[in-house]
């Protein structure tokens, strides 16, 4: 007899991040899905206040230190912080994860900044897939999520849209993770990614698109 599935939610970020989950995790359990919350401890409360089993990754404080940082909240540098944060609590997290999953009946639903989350598929067999907040995590040959205010790709010629986000990412995304996410995945005996946001990202069980039509057309 097969084990019952239990959905482990795994947010990254701010509450913006974190409640999108919660209401997954609450619409699962009125499903009468088992459900894990993974966030960090400051949203211990939230979870509690919707009835929803949780787990500690990362402490009330770090999360604090993490929001007093300047350049978190800066339009150029911002992005290059999340990932130097990410990168350093990958293995961490990992090894919380390996505390609290099982693969044989755990399902992992993450957000796109979980890596953690998306090696463990890989080394641990785990299924599930990735929940996306934003039209921006696809891109689209047609409808180009917008990347700067006033720019719109979508009457570009598809090979200059692909060329595009090549350029994306060979000059602004991949420097910024891939060093330190392919240095940890050679410690674990796996291929190096590149591309890491065109591809690799999305969880091969597929993807949820938890964003109105309005954000972007499905």
């Amino acid at each position: 007899m097969s084990m019952p599935r239990r959905y482990v939610l795994c947010p990254v970020g701010s509450a913006g991040d974190v409640f999108p989950f919660i209401a997954v995790g609450r619409a699962l359990r009125r499903l009468d899905r088992e459900v894990l919350l993974v966030a960090t401890e400051n949203f211990a409360a939230a979870a509690a206040e919707a009835d929803l089993p949780f787990a500690a990754l990362g402490s009330a404080e770090d999360f604090e230190r993490v929001k007093s940082i300047p350049d978190l909240w800066h339009p150029r540098r911002g992005f290059g912080v999340v990932m130097k944060l990410v990168a350093e609590g990958m293995r961490a997290a990992y090894a919380r994860l390996d505390e609290l999953v099982d693969p044989r009946r755990d399902v992992l639903v993450t957000h796109i900044l979980a890596l953690s989350a998306r090696v463990h598929q890989e080394v641990r067999g785990t299924p599930g897939s990735t929940l996306h907040l934003a039209p921006s995590a696809y891109r689209s040959d047609f409808a180009q999520p917008s990347m700067l205010p006033g720019m719109n790709l979508d009457r570009l010629p598809r090979f200059l849209k692909r060329t595009f986000w090549w350029l994306v990412d060979r000059g602004f995304l991949d420097p910024a993770i891939a060093p330190a996410l392919n240095a940890w995945r050679r410690e674990l005996g796996l291929a190096p990614v590149r591309r890491v946001f065109k591809d690799w990202v999305h969880a091969e069980g597929g993807t949820v698109a938890l964003f109105p039509a309005s954000f972007g057309p499905p």
